[in-house]
């Protein structure tokens, strides 16, 4: 199995929080005090960031640095295609499927 580089890896999940957070990457670039080029970079895994500079991105985020490096290993590539995925949808569309598992995770409690 062909495994990503971590700076690919790391990008990724940078991309996802921010869009999580629905911010562009100039957004993040303004409160972070960065290029949008350098986030774009950062986020495909074209460049390293320094400890510095991913503690300006996780403070513009409002995250500890911990949670960029959350990266859930166990779970599979069909799970996280699929929460990327979600990361992609419109905020209406998002909102009515967080609801969605949210009655569905009440359900499974009153079981």
């Amino acid at each position: 199995m062909h495994q990503k580089p971590i700076s690919v890896v790391i990008g990724e999940r940078l991309r996802a929080i921010r869009k999580q957070q629905v911010l562009s990457q100039e957004e993040l670039a303004h409160l972070s005090g960065l290029h949008p080029t350098y986030i774009g970079q950062l986020e495909r895994g074209e460049k390293n960031p320094t400890i510095n500079t991913i503690h300006k991105v996780t403070i513009s985020l409002g995250i500890p640095i911990s949670e960029l490096f959350h990266l859930a290993e166990n779970v599979k590539d069909e799970q996280m295609n699929t929460l990327l995925h979600l990361n992609q949808l419109g905020e209406e569309d998002r909102q009515a499927l967080i609801k969605i598992i949210d009655v569905m995770l009440e359900w499974k409690k009153a079981k």
